[in-house]
């Protein structure tokens, strides 16, 4: 899971809200900065450990305590689980709106 550490760990770090207002811009600056070859890494890495089916404890462990996010999905009503898989969604979209 390099690559998700670094998207949770690097780019959603404790100043995250320095380099965008909002957690999608967060993202689109990942995907400017990032080849697209790490992209799709990274978005391989998070659809696995969606398709893993953690609770919730489980995720919140992996991604605040081992990934090391900064960045807390419930300010915006949302879980852990329906905050990753929003990312990927982004990420998927973004990939497929950059091959076309």
């Amino acid at each position: 899971m390099s690559n998700l550490f670094q998207l949770l760990g690097g780019y959603f770090n404790e100043d995250w809200d320095l380099e965008a207002d909002d957690d999608r811009g967060i993202v689109e600056f990942f995907m400017k900065q990032e080849p697209r070859e790490t992209i799709q890494q990274t978005l391989n890495e998070l659809q696995t450990l969606l398709g893993q089916k953690k609770s919730e404890d489980e995720l919140n462990k992996i991604v605040f305590g081992e990934l090391h996010c900064r960045y807390n999905p419930t300010a915006d009503g949302l879980t852990t689980s329906q905050w990753l898989a929003s990312l990927a969604n982004q990420i998927d979209s973004g990939l497929k709106q950059v091959s076309e």
